[in-house]
């Protein structure tokens, strides 16, 4: 795909009226595309009483098209597809951005092979390299960047929460907000949602307002040197323990306390991570912190590429010294 393009879309998620922090990420990336293409960016924010979120989006300058779907229609994700099909032969986009997620993921590689477009997903990067945009996205859980280049006319791609910062809410000049329905096209019956339910709903906020985020991955071991973790953040205001997904699938923790694409967005003051690898999914939720501090005794992890300070230790003998230090030195008024 060369760099001349005309028309960039970005697909919106949203909830509770609003739309979803990834969907003001996936309008900075669109806007990093057209620094070199100069092309038009619209949003597409589909589903049901989808007009509140589309007059938000709309106040960073985005125009926005808004497409209301039926209740019951909602419940088949083919149908909604199909709507997509619909409004992108309208469109006529160049590149189609949607976010890494399960509802991203879900529509957009079929989406992309009834366009005969490419799919290029969990992107991180854009550049141009001979006039030619290159997609940058990690792979070999982290530890390598590929660098790929679409050969269609179209391309859609999935970028990973967390990738760009969001846009501001509010620009100079609101976007335009168009109404569209889909009535007369019928919902496909072969896939149907029976229920969605909200997981890790809880009253517990920390990892929302916590300044300093102390995350454990698989390098701690075993469940029971949590407790050093537990320790450590205690020792420090507006705290908070969290970790990665394979700590919660082994039900060392909570869902709640995830990071990562399938879990939590985190952007606080410091991030350190205590034993974690470095996944891309991982990765995509804790990039947009200010500080990251990791530590592993692995010096190839891929979570030093992004961390602003590296310490290459075994994690609980690391952190243990480090909880000593701290309460010697408040023991002494230090």
């Amino acid at each position: 795909m060369n760099s001349r393009l005309k028309k960039i879309i970005v697909i919106a998620e949203y909830s509770d009226d609003r739309p979803a922090q990834v969907t003001l990420e996936l309008i900075t990336c669109a806007r990093e595309i057209r620094k070199i293409a100069n092309a038009d960016i619209q949003a597409v924010v589909m589903g049901v009483r989808p007009e509140s979120a589309a007059q938000i989006l709309s106040l960073t300058g985005t125009d926005v098209v808004s497409i209301e779907i039926d209740v019951e229609k909602e419940q088949y994700p083919l149908f909604q597809r199909r709507i997509l099909e619909s409004a992108m032969e309208e469109l006529k986009p160049d590149i189609i951005i949607a976010a890494h997620t399960s509802m991203g993921m879900d529509f957009l590689p079929g989406l992309a092979v009834s366009m005969g477009a490419s799919c290029i997903t969990g992107v991180k990067k854009i550049t141009v390299e001979s006039g030619q945009f290159v997609f940058v996205r990690s792979v070999w859980n982290g530890k390598f960047d590929a660098m790929i280049r679409s050969e269609k006319a179209v391309t859609a791609v999935s970028v990973p929460p967390g990738s760009f910062k969001p846009a501001d809410g509010r620009a100079a000049k609101k976007g335009t907000v168009s109404l569209w329905k889909n009535s007369d096209i019928a919902e496909d019956r072969r896939i149907r949602i029976e229920s969605v339910e909200k997981k890790g709903a809880s009253s517990d906020s920390s990892l929302d307002d916590a300044d300093v985020i102390v995350s454990a991955g698989r390098g701690i071991g075993k469940e029971e040197n949590l407790e050093v973790l537990r320790e450590f953040a205690g020792l420090l205001r507006k705290s908070a323990v969290a970790g990665s997904r394979p700590l919660i699938d082994c039900g060392w923790l909570p869902y709640r306390r995830q990071v990562g694409v399938t879990g939590k967005t985190v952007s606080p003051k410091i991030y350190i991570a205590c034993g974690v690898s470095g996944s891309s999914q991982h990765i995509a939720g804790m990039a947009g912190s200010e500080t990251i501090i990791a530590v592993n005794t692995d010096p190839g992890a891929a979570i030093f590429n992004i961390s602003d300070f590296c310490v290459i230790e075994d994690v609980v003998p690391f952190m243990e010294a480090l909880v000593k230090l701290i309460s010697t030195s408040e023991s002494q008024g230090c």
